[in-house]
């Protein structure tokens, strides 16, 4: 550690390269971490967009059969999925099946919390279906004042691309990546609503098969599921097996095994 003389002014100099080139090479992280995916920056052509839709936001609806309508919205930010940022939504306020109102009213509530919270808002929403869900999704941006939001709808038939206000869609390569890219991001939010409508289908199977068991309570229920992870499960047991895991009386045991043996 020289104070003075020539050994002080080479350490000074090794310092100050030695600056220089860490300064360097923070730089050169700091440009991989802004470095646009191809993907992005080629869906930005296709689009004819202003800004590379680096956060992608996507919305599936689904309602199998009319029961239990629910919605998906996925997060895609440079051409990734953003778990922590998915979010699923029941449909509150559309009876029946109207996947034009749900997605309305996904939408809206969607971008209505986002601006509460001063949350981060998309570069670009995508919507699974033509121009009627699109249509709808608009609708819900002009009320929150967001119409500056580049939108677009995926219908699955053709893969077409439209935009709002167009009669015809984009004209995009079949072959682009940024096509490609729009198809996993619209698979992936389909995807995630339909498991979710999967799960809330057999949960609500689930409880009133349960709830029609006379002597079957919210206690025993419980004991069940710590015990079973399906009503199947429970079918393909015999009663002594049953009697093990849960301790329930015979009587018990059999109102059970009747009442499942009697439901599809």
């Amino acid at each position: 550690m020289p104070k003075i003389g020539e050994k002080k002014s080479l350490v000074d100099i090794a310092v100050k390269n030695a600056k220089l080139i860490l300064g360097k090479e923070n730089l050169k992280k700091i440009k991989i971490r802004e470095k646009i995916p191809k993907q992005v920056q080629i869906l930005k052509n296709d689009l004819n967009m202003n800004i590379s839709p680096r956060r992608i936001e996507a919305f599936d609806i689904s309602n199998i059969q009319g029961s239990n309508s629910v919605a998906s919205m996925v997060c895609f930010i440079d051409g990734k999925p953003k778990k922590k940022e998915y979010r699923k939504y029941k449909i509150k306020t559309v009876v029946g099946i109207d996947d034009f109102k749900s997605m309305e009213e996904v939408v809206f509530r969607r971008y209505n919390r986002v601006i509460n919270e001063k949350g981060q808002l998309p570069d670009l929403i995508l919507i699974d279906g033509g121009k009627g869900q699109l249509n709808s999704a608009t609708r819900s941006l002009n009320k929150l004042g967001l119409n500056y939001i580049t939108i677009i709808g995926l219908a699955k038939r053709l893969e077409d691309v439209f935009f709002p206000g167009l009669k015809n869609p984009q004209n995009i390569s079949k072959k682009s990546l940024g096509l490609f890219l729009l198809k996993y991001i619209r698979d992936e939010a389909h995807r995630f609503a339909l498991s979710f409508h999967r799960k809330l289908r057999s949960k609500s199977m689930t409880k009133s098969l349960l709830d029609d068991i006379p002597g079957i309570g919210s206690k025993r229920r419980d004991i069940i599921w710590k015990n079973f992870s399906s009503i199947n499960e429970i079918r393909n047991s015999t009663m002594k097996d049953i009697q093990n895991r849960t301790k329930f009386s015979e009587k018990v045991i059999k109102k059970i095994i009747d009442r499942l043996n009697k439901s599809d």
